[in-house]
């Protein structure tokens, strides 16, 4: 289980990266074909959540590095 820890937690990794723009990307096609007011996003809700989460990656950074 060594493995999947170092998947998860060690962020300097490839895998780390691939695995974060798997999540974003796969939450961004399943909330776009979701309907809002009878409107959906679509791929473009993939766009919305890569932002959202590198916006949550610089938040995290900055509180890190003010510490």
């Amino acid at each position: 289980m060594n493995w999947l820890s170092s998947l998860l937690f060690e962020s300097g990794s490839f895998s780390h990266g691939i695995l974060a723009f798997s999540i974003a990307i796969s939450l961004g096609l399943y909330l776009g074909k979701l309907k809002f007011f009878g409107l959906s996003f679509g791929a473009t809700c993939v766009l919305f959540v890569g932002l959202a989460a590198v916006m949550g990656a610089v938040a995290v950074f900055l509180v890190h590095k003010s510490m």
